[in-house]
């Protein structure tokens, strides 16, 4: 209610007439749109008119005010040339300046621990104050009340995870009584181009653009009947405070090193026409999303029994027809292709009591033809095969995360080098619910609407689908991944890196399993610890949440609870397919009903009133519109 109240009493409001001075780094004007007025350097022994911005930090701050003011006029004060350090002095005579030359509001996403000059810094702050100009100024991001925040007459700001366009939180019996925006967001950066940062330095431009849209609509407003709107438009619970600010890229390393180099798991390129074998779950998203492959699926073979044998590819999944009829015998099939791309062989070689991956790769051989693999052939076992294919020149792989991998990566890629490119990971309550789908489906919308998508991926069969980085760990993940659990982080940490040096729009993770168990006191088949991973290494800024129809409420609220605290994102959306498990206890067995319509409705009702999370199913394109919209719109 809050946030609509604001947004109506700024409904109209643009800055019009408002002045706002901008002491920091200068201004990058790479930037067209945000009016400037004039501007000024204090960088040099003779003061100057370039404010040209070489950190990006205030080219930043001013994106963010100018976002609440479009129409307000900016004079960038520039005391910082090359790093976020000046003397008391200069930023005395800053705010003098700023004051003469009649600006309403100065922003200062800036401050300091030293008070041993405080009474120079606080004459120009009462100065200020005397001539009715508003000064917000950032705190320390460790929570320390820093000056001028601090000071009385001036706004104090901390950063904090909030998310409407026009929400804070004001106390004014606090020494830094708001608490705006500060997790990672867009900002505007050097040479017209845009990153993600968070910090108090952040946090403060939003009230500094608050303040100058109530001064367009109050003109002389004084300080106390300001404080006095502000406090009766706070939010009244004070929000989650953020503890970190990155005020500079810093240079990545090795920059002619791609990660698609490093990753032994990722695609490989040698695959132009493909038959997959057997038709499991793994392979129905290949069809499914068959457009994101960089081959083409030529044939599909099946083992007898599943009832799948002449009935085409996409009718067996429920969706639209795919020209792609199920074959029985595989030898057929392979010569329509140049690889034999396998899924999961356990279970159908203990049916049939015979290594049916081994018949695999010898009837590969004898037809010459690649194999990816998405199970492990990496043992001795199938060693003398793997030679052969070498021999006939043949290539042979299989998702594999080893120390070669993990060395190339960490060395290459340093994690204190993250240049906070958006992050939203799709995370679950439980196996076998489609995260790896609405992962699919996210990004294909996404690159619809022309976002450059990077992708980390857990299933196995993410490597197929090309993705930047895929980390097996999936089913039969402790084949696949060859080191140790507690390298697996790090590991993580630095890929991030290295898909960020490909410069995406958004990162998209997609997680294992669940998150926490059903029972913590049985032994659970949903293992967590995958997931836990993943959110420690990949650190996402907003967590789609996909659930079971009948998950009970409690269960997948303490599901989002778990993955707010353990991680800095925000669950922004609740997802199911188009399925309702049927639980047998009696045999231990889950049997899949589609849902009807009705149903459909009724369960995205449920989810939303139940949780305050919007919600929606990813089978139709309506829904994974929606997934991608609100995606979109919370960064």
């Amino acid at each position: 209610m809050k946030g609509f109240l604001m947004e109506h009493f700024f409904s109209g409001l643009t800055g019009t007439g408002t002045r706002v001075g901008v002491i920091d780094s200068g201004f990058n004007v790479g930037h067209k749109d945000v009016r400037i007025l004039n501007g000024i350097s204090f960088c040099n022994a003779d003061q100057d008119s370039n404010y040209k911005d070489m950190i990006g930090h205030g080219t930043a701050c001013i994106g963010v005010i100018h976002s609440k003011v479009p129409n307000a006029e900016f004079l960038p004060v520039k005391i910082f040339e090359s790093e976020l350090i000046a003397t008391m002095d200069i930023l005395c005579k800053a705010i003098y300046w700023c004051v003469e030359h009649h600006c309403h509001v100065i922003n200062l996403s800036l401050g300091t621990l030293d008070e041993s000059d405080s009474d120079v810094l606080k004459d120009a702050c009462d100065f200020a104050y005397k001539r009715q100009t508003f000064i917000v100024a950032a705190t320390s991001n460790d929570g320390q009340p820093s000056i001028p925040a601090s000071f009385p007459n001036v706004f104090g700001v901390a950063g904090g995870k909030v998310n409407g366009k026009f929400d804070y939180f004001y106390d004014p019996h606090q020494k830094i009584q708001f608490v705006a925006r500060g997790d990672r967001q867009r900002l505007s950066w050097l040479g017209g181009k845009q990153i993600f940062m968070g910090g108090s330095s952040f946090a403060a431009p939003h009230i500094s653009g608050l303040i100058a849209l109530i001064r367009e609509k109050y003109g002389g407003i004084t300080f106390n009947d300001l404080t006095e709107i502000l406090r009766r438009h706070s939010l009244s619970q004070r929000p989650k405070l953020v503890d970190s600010s990155i005020y500079a890229v810093t240079g990545m390393s090795r920059p002619d090193v791609s990660i698609r180099d490093l990753n032994k798991a990722n695609a490989p390129g040698w695959i132009e026409e493909a038959v997959i074998f057997p038709y499991n779950k793994e392979m129905h998203g290949l069809v499914r999303f068959r457009e994101l492959l960089p081959f083409r699926i030529t044939r599909v073979a099946d083992v007898v029994g599943k009832r799948t044998i002449g009935k085409d590819c996409g009718e067996v999944i429920g969706g639209s027809e795919s020209n792609l009829i199920i074959q029985q015998n595989l030898e057929d099939c392979l010569q329509y292709s140049d690889t034999l791309v396998l899924g999961y062989l356990d279970e159908i070689s203990r049916i049939k009591k015979r290594d049916v991956l081994q018949e695999s790769l010898e009837l590969a051989l004898k037809h010459n033809k690649n194999v990816y693999s998405l199970s492990s052939i990496a043992n001795n076992q199938y060693e003398r095969l793997c030679k052969a294919f070498e021999e006939k020149h043949l290539h042979y792989a299989a998702p594999t995360i080893d120390f070669a991998t993990y060395e190339a990566l960490t060395k290459t890629y340093d994690w204190r080098n993250r240049n906070q490119k958006p992050v939203v990971g799709i995370f679950g309550t439980g196996p076998q619910q489609g995260k790896f789908t609405a992962q699919l489906a996210l990004r294909k919308q996404l690159k619809k609407i022309g976002y450059k998508v990077g992708q980390l991926g857990t299933e196995h069969q993410s490597a197929l689908f090309d993705f930047d980085f895929t980390f097996p760990n999936g089913y039969d993940g402790h084949r696949s991944i060859q080191i140790p659990m507690d390298l697996h982080i790090p590991l993580l940490n630095s890929a991030m890196v290295g898909i960020e040096q490909l410069d995406p729009d958004i990162i998209v993770v997609g997680g294992q399993s669940g998150i926490i168990p059903h029972n913590f006191y049985k032994k659970s088949q949903s293992y967590t610890l995958p997931s836990l991973i993943l959110l420690f290494g990949t650190v996402p800024d907003a967590y789609v949440l996909i659930v079971n129809s009948i998950d009970e409420p409690e269960f997948i609220q303490e599901n989002i609870r778990v993955l707010e605290s353990l991680g800095k994102g925000k669950v922004i959306l609740l997802v199911f397919s188009d399925k309702k498990k049927i639980v047998n206890d009696t045999v231990h067995t889950v049997v899949n009903q589609p849902l009807c319509r009705e149903e459909i409705c009724q369960t995205i009702l449920t989810l939303e009133s139940t949780h305050r999370i919007p919600a929606t199913e990813i089978i139709s394109e309506e829904g994974k519109k929606k997934m991608a919209d609100i995606v979109i719109d919370f960064f």
